[in-house]
């Protein structure tokens, strides 16, 4: 997501770059429409970039880490 004054293309490029994941496998950049008149207060802010990985053995071994955790 990203706000309406950004170029989507720029940032998609910058979090292909970041992530090292190639743009074919990126969901398609939304534009916040609450930003539409409203303009950027900082120019080089890149907004968010959230990466869903679809493990069950990556998630039970996060679940595993929190409740050890939260018992300390």
């Amino acid at each position: 997501m990203c706000r309406a004054d950004q170029d989507t293309e720029m940032l998609e490029s910058y979090w292909e770059n970041i992530a090292k994941i190639p743009r074919n496998q990126f969901y398609k950049t939304r534009v916040d429409p609450r930003t539409a008149s409203k303009p950027s207060r900082k120019a080089g802010y890149k907004r968010v970039c959230r990466i869903d990985y679809f493990s069950a053995e990556i998630y039970h071994d996060i679940m595993t880490l929190t409740q050890i955790i939260a018992q300390h």
